[in-house]
């Protein structure tokens, strides 16, 4: 969250910066243990790893599908850098093979027409 506030601020303003801050350190600065909190019944043995996230989008949309081999495209606002990737699936492997980074992004050229529209932009609540 710091390295991308940093890439465009001021902009941003530390007015929205400062809101973040309280979850940030609360829940994400130690995201293995909001996990476990979470989710007691999972194992102290069971490991926890990340990925980036489009990769995520990219293997929830590939793994459990029929095909052996796939092109892939992701396309959202903002996933750490990432806005596009395309990438390819082949049995158990997703090879990524080009990315679109921020600020370009159709996700967030998307969010502008709707919100020119009118349309408001909602985020889910995570307490």
């Amino acid at each position: 969250m710091l390295e991308s506030y940093l890439a465009v601020a001021p902009g941003l303003g530390w007015r929205t910066f400062t809101a973040i801050l309280p979850t940030w350190f609360s829940e994400k600065l130690d995201l293995r243990k909001t996990i476990r909190a979470e989710v007691p019944a999972l194992p102290a043995a069971v490991p926890i790893f990340f990925t980036e996230h489009h990769q995520a989008h990219a293997a929830a949309a590939f793994f459990p599908s029929p095909f052996d081999q796939a092109a892939i495209l992701t396309c959202d606002g903002v996933g750490e850098w990432a806005t596009t990737t395309i990438a390819e699936g082949r049995g158990r492997e997703i090879r990524l093979l080009k990315e679109l980074r921020f600020p370009h992004s159709l996700g967030l050229l998307y969010s502008a027409f709707t919100a020119y529209c009118g349309f408001r932009i909602t985020r889910a609540s995570t307490s």
